[in-house]
């Protein structure tokens, strides 16, 4: 246990700008207060969401469900604070995620990630997915990551492009999102050839 070890595992740790920590329940309030204050900005990218999902009656029992699964191994999640802000109080600028987690012979984990309308231009996505992916194939052993993305969302595929994801496929009508099927490109980074793999 400790402070040190907590800072160098999976669960928690701290990028140049940012720090990232695995979910607890006491997160909860920050966590409303994100997908809230964010509602307009992400809806373009993520299922239809009446009032009701905004509430703590739903999102409390929704983030214990996903605690239980990272537990189980089944995914892995951070939320991500600006260095210095690092409370379960303090405001959240963005969620990174990789659910579901796959084992066996495929080991892979899908990407996933939203920022904040306030902070979108700083960097911090590429920053904080960075070192998801040194977390990805690192302590949690993964081989592959894959990314979904719709065509429209060019500042995402760009993003990708960036940190090394190669494009492998285009799914139609992939994903119900903002109340349609919606097409999305299907990007992956393998660990054999991601950037600092040591390989190349």
């Amino acid at each position: 246990g400790g402070l040190m070890q907590e800072r160098s595992n999976a669960s928690a740790w701290e990028t140049e700008r940012l720090h990232l920590r695995s979910p607890s329940l006491d997160d909860i309030d920050a966590i409303i207060a994100y997908v809230t204050e964010n509602r307009e900005h992400l809806a373009p990218w993520e299922p239809r969401r009446g009032p009701a999902y905004f509430t703590r009656a739903h999102l409390e029992p929704v983030v214990a469900a996903q605690i239980d699964r990272i537990h189980e191994g089944e995914r892995a999640s951070w939320l991500i604070r600006e260095q210095g802000a690092a409370e379960s109080t303090d405001p959240i600028v963005g969620i990174c995620t990789l659910d579901p987690i796959s084992r066996g012979p495929f080991q892979n984990g899908v990407l996933g990630y939203s920022l904040a309308a306030r902070v979108v231009g700083r960097g911090y996505m590429s920053e904080a997915i960075r070192s998801v992916i040194a977390r990805a194939f690192g302590p949690l052993d993964l081989h592959r990551i894959e990314a979904n993305v719709r065509p429209e969302n060019e500042r995402s595929l760009a993003l990708l492009e960036r940190l090394g994801f190669v494009r492998e496929g285009f799914s139609p009508r992939y994903l119900h999102i903002d109340g349609d099927w919606r097409d999305h490109i299907r990007t992956a980074l393998l660990r054999d050839v991601a950037p600092g793999s040591g390989s190349s």
